[in-house]
């Protein structure tokens, strides 16, 4: 009975996993989010479909994807709680890396002497990518201006550590009953997430990917005024460390209210993006100058309130596309 539970349990896990994902597809991913999206769809349905009878060449191929799921729930939750892009191309990489590293310690295993130590390897490797899953889901908590996305915080991956916890027991136990048990518990698990993803599926559109929200009717002008005046005019963004807790404090303006209005009326998604913003187009506007006034890329880079040309180059590649260097040759060309 167990056993018929589970199963049922798999296909409803599958089916609720794919209309999740061509909702989520249909309501529009960049290639680098789509890749990374699939890479987890892929993996996550190869692990779930793994036990059942299948041809060995097929079964060859469902185990692959089995190994990218632990990897590939990293790479998704990075995608989900950072707005850093990762490239497909590196994604690839990355992927065969770990596959051939799987796969490696299975030839491995074929040693009875070493089969032991392999499986360890294994254990550990897998529990390290959920580790750094939850990382993620914390890194940058503070600066998050997405509501939606704060609250899934507290849930994406801490279900899914659960989930990964019980993988761990269900493919360590010795007993049987006790492994169909738990794998029935982590079928319902899966199948109970991707409900909920599905159900909370319209948090998607309020902009958990891509780098701007569509910003809503502005309903706080005199706010966005402030905020505007004591970014251009004062240069507020300028100050080292600038937190929204410090913004908030100058506009003498609750917190709460100064997130959503970044977020839902201006557009940002993060504070550091809307802080960068502002120092990006003074960078712009410096990198234009030339003659005995031009400055170095670095001196631009702390001028306009960067600690380090490292961050400096990235946000500046991030908002235009081209690092500073190529936005000032682009510009000694056309000039």
């Amino acid at each position: 009975m167990t056993e018929q539970v589970t199963f049922i349990t798999t296909l409803l896990s599958v089916y609720a996993i794919a209309v999740t994902a061509i909702l989520i597809f249909r309501n529009g991913l960049v290639k680098n989010q789509a890749g990374v999206m699939g890479l987890f769809i892929i993996s996550l349905i190869s692990y779930l479909l793994m036990d059942q009878k299948f041809h060995p060449y097929l079964f060859e191929v469902l185990v692959s994807g089995a190994f990218l799921l632990p990897f590939s729930f990293w790479k998704l939750s990075k995608m989900i709680f950072s707005d850093e892009e990762q490239p497909l191309t590196r994604l690839g990489i990355e992927a065969i890396i770990v596959l051939i590293f799987y796969h490696g310690l299975i030839q491995l295993g074929w040693n009875q002497i070493i089969l032991p130590y392999a499986i360890v390897t294994m254990k550990i490797t897998s529990i390290s990518f959920l580790a750094l899953s939850i990382v993620e889901s914390q890194r940058g908590k503070k600066d998050d201006l997405v509501k939606s996305r704060l609250k899934l915080r507290k849930t994406f991956v801490y279900f899914i550590a659960i989930t990964g916890l019980i993988t761990i027991l269900t493919e360590t136990s010795l007993a049987t009953t006790e492994m169909v048990t738990l794998k029935m518990v982590q079928r319902i698990a899966i199948l109970l997430f991707s409900s909920y993803f599905l159900i909370v599926n319209s948090a998607w559109k309020e902009g958990f990917l891509g780098k701007k929200v569509k910003a809503a009717k502005v309903l706080h002008q005199d706010l966005i005024n402030a905020i505007q005046e004591l970014m251009l005019d004062q240069k507020f963004y300028k100050q080292e460390g600038l937190t929204i807790g410090q913004l908030a404090e100058k506009l003498n303006e609750q917190e709460y209210k100064l997130r959503s209005v970044i977020n839902q009326e201006m557009g940002y998604r993060n504070f550091p993006a809307f802080v960068n913003s502002f120092r990006i187009e003074e960078a712009k506007e410096l990198l234009l100058i030339n003659g005995k006034e031009k400055l170095t890329i670095q001196e631009i880079a702390f001028e306009t309130g960067f600690n380090s040309i490292g961050p400096f180059n990235r946000a500046f590649k991030a908002e235009t596309n081209m690092t500073p260097k190529a936005f000032r040759d682009q510009s000694s060309l056309q000039s």
